[in-house]
């Protein structure tokens, strides 16, 4: 009786190597999606320090609370990106950044909101 030859999955080095460089790729992004979410969770939390602090704010003091839910989105959208690392994660700059050197007049959408009226 002859017996059946068993099959051995063969896998080259090649492919080892090609499969190795994108496991590295997809975990490389998810640990940067998850690096971006915790800075945001840290300015978020920085923003909500300063609020509690000074306690009621009045409405021309309400930059803080804006920069702070502006950023705890940023982080849930990072968070939600690491589980989806083929997605494309947009950060919108905020108008009233002290890192954003630009002037009010170059932000993309604060040019477009001082454009008159047309028909």
């Amino acid at each position: 009786m002859t017996s059946v030859p068993k099959y051995r999955w063969q896998f080259s080095l090649r492919w080892l190597l090609i499969l190795t460089t994108i496991l590295c790729g997809v975990f490389a992004r998810v640990a940067y999606f998850r690096q971006r979410a915790v800075f945001h969770e840290r300015k978020a939390e920085r923003y909500s320090r300063m609020i509690q602090r000074h306690g009621n704010l009045a409405m021309d003091d309400l930059i803080p609370f804006i920069h702070a839910q502006h950023h705890r989105f940023t982080a849930y959208k990072y968070r939600r990106a690491m589980y989806r690392p083929w997605s494309i994660v947009y950060e919108t700059p905020m108008e009233n950044d002290p890192k954003n050197n630009r002037p009010a007049a170059e932000q993309p959408h604060a040019a477009s909101s001082q454009l008159p009226f047309t028909r």
